[in-house]
């Protein structure tokens, strides 16, 4: 690779990335966690980086492969686990940039059976990531019950869990490894760690420009209410926005697996907690349950209590068999829309109180599906 690059490139190449994030100009906004949503001017993006664009989905896909999204909002606004996953991303952008400039290209068959033969999905990680970030060829298992790789496999985890079409996931893999070649020429032309880039980068950011807008969508969630009547308004009013919207993700809402949506109240208990401190989480977990089946609004009190899905009222959004423990998705998935699991549900991390919010399989009508977007 470096013989068609030629000589130019080694003396380059070492400042690369610090010239690049200098140059970049990007404009940031998270979207609603979990979801896309539509806006008048098309859909909600994360970044755009010479003109290219980090679509929240993008981002969220990014953040899902990381495992990131198992962390609860403290712990990972604690650790930035969302600033380096998109920084991740918009390093990525700009390397892919140059990547073009140099005339390098990927074949996406190689690339997808290199995915399927190693069961690996590619994501390059921020060069100021902590040791330990997961980065590079990350291991996934595609195999069936019999050991056997299986394409259905595949396809549900780039639908279902990244989210993600067929098509998107090929090219994103293409511009994972177009810009992990230009990494590898800048590794095996100049001896230079990320460390040293990094800090290069630092004493040069007052040539950086850069304007970003971000919130926290958790701190509005107990501020604002969306009536049903509010939601078809808005929906009248920006009808080519979610046609668009339903037309770029609706292999997300045809031929889904069995799925269940249910809202929880978790008491978490740690691994290593004793007898007594079970027996008082169990406690807890019953007196919830008490005042949701006394009357009292099960959001408000998940939002209050809950150690998981808080911001969102325990609000689970929709999944599929084998994401949860068992004891959990028995009850999740024999519960009727609104229907309240008449027992704590305890599994090994600790005790749920349950509440049903639907079911489906198949297609999604068309409007539930436009709704759901928007």
């Amino acid at each position: 690779m470096l013989e068609n690059i030629g000589k130019r490139i080694q003396t380059f190449l070492l400042l690369l990335i610090i010239v690049l994030l200098s140059l970049v100009m990007a404009v940031i906004g998270f979207g609603t966690p979990g979801a896309e949503g539509c806006a008048t001017d098309g859909p909600i993006y994360a970044a755009k980086v010479y003109g290219e664009t980090i679509t929240e989905g993008d981002f969220r896909a990014a953040y899902n492969l990381t495992g990131f999204n198992r962390y609860e909002t403290e712990r990972a606004r604690t650790l930035r686990l969302r600033e380096y996953t998109l920084d991740g991303l918009i390093e990525r952008e700009l390397l892919v940039k140059e990547a073009e400039r140099l005339g390098f290209n990927a074949n996406e068959d190689d690339i997808m059976r290199e995915v399927a033969r190693e069961e690996v999905v590619w994501l390059g990680g921020p060069v100021d990531a902590p040791d330990g970030y997961p980065a590079g060829a990350i291991p996934q298992n595609f195999s069936d019950r019999d050991g056997n790789l299986s394409g259905d496999n595949i396809r549900r985890f780039i639908q279902y869990y990244l989210r993600r079409s067929v098509d998107e996931f090929v090219q994103w893999q293409v511009r994972e490894h177009l810009a992990n070649d230009v990494r590898d020429t800048v590794t095996a032309s100049v001896s230079v760690s990320p460390r040293e880039v990094w800090d290069a980068y630092v004493q040069d950011t007052d040539r950086a420009r850069m304007s970003y807008v971000r919130f926290d969508p958790a701190y509005y969630g107990d501020q604002v209410e969306i009536t049903d009547a509010a939601l078809t308004a808005w929906m009248g009013q920006n009808e080519e926005a979610v046609d668009q919207e339903y037309r770029r993700q609706r292999h997300r809402y045809t031929d889904l697996p069995e799925q269940a949506r249910v809202r929880q109240i978790l008491v978490e208990v740690a691994r290593d907690a004793t007898d007594a401190d079970r027996a008082d989480a169990r406690r807890r977990a019953e007196d919830l349950l008490r005042q949701v089946q006394g009357g009292a609004d099960f959001a408000t009190v998940a939002r209050q209590h809950s150690d998981a899905n808080a911001s969102r009222g325990g609000d689970m959004g929709w999944f599929p068999r084998g994401r949860h423990p068992a004891p959990f998705e028995e009850a999740a998935f024999s519960l009727e829309d609104g229907a309240l699991a008449e027992e704590i549900v305890e599994t090994n991390i600790g005790f749920h109180v349950v509440k049903g919010m639907g079911q489906r399989q198949g297609d999604v009508p068309e409007a539930d599906a436009k709704r759901e977007l928007a």
